[in-house]
């Protein structure tokens, strides 16, 4: 995803609290919120997403050259969704959470392991989901297009 997307996010986010203050209060009122929230969801965005990216940078140059692709992820621990960066190397998936989760955590998938990979719907109806089968468990991952993830591992793996 582009940094430009992410100050977007923030727009989108800042355009929804105008309209919620507008119904809530008056136009004015709303308006008034919208000038403060859009530019300043927007930025606060752009930035968490930055700093982030530039966190995983680090963890990226550990791994080496051999990262062919890197992006955000949430990591479903049982119902909990833990925040993080998934990368995939010439022989592992690779994820490492971020500082800001109650419990973080880093693990390696061995591609070899892997069985199958299916795209699967968070809470059912958004499909941004990645479903890793590995012998008698599941690995599920909420990232950024799921179907060039399954692309690219596929590809790695064969």
């Amino acid at each position: 995803m582009k940094k430009n997307k992410y100050f977007l996010l923030g727009v989108y986010f800042g355009l929804i609290l105008t309209v919620i203050y507008t119904l809530m209060t008056n136009l004015l009122v709303g308006l008034l919120m919208g000038i403060i929230a859009v530019p300043f969801f927007g930025l606060f965005m752009f930035l968490v997403f930055y700093i982030f990216k530039l966190r995983f940078e680090k963890e990226r140059e550990k791994l080496g050259s051999k990262v062919l692709k890197d992006g955000p992820a949430n990591h479903f621990n049982s119902i909990i969704a833990i925040g993080g960066w998934l990368f995939l190397t010439d022989d592992n998936l690779v994820y490492k959470s971020h500082s800001m989760n109650l419990k973080n955590n880093k693990f390696e998938i061995p591609l070899n392991e892997i069985k199958s990979l299916e795209k699967s719907k968070t809470f059912g109806f958004i499909s941004n989901g990645l479903k890793i089968i590995i012998d008698d468990k599941e690995e599920t991952f909420v990232v950024n297009e799921p179907e060039k993830w399954i692309e690219k591992i596929e590809k790695t793996i064969n």
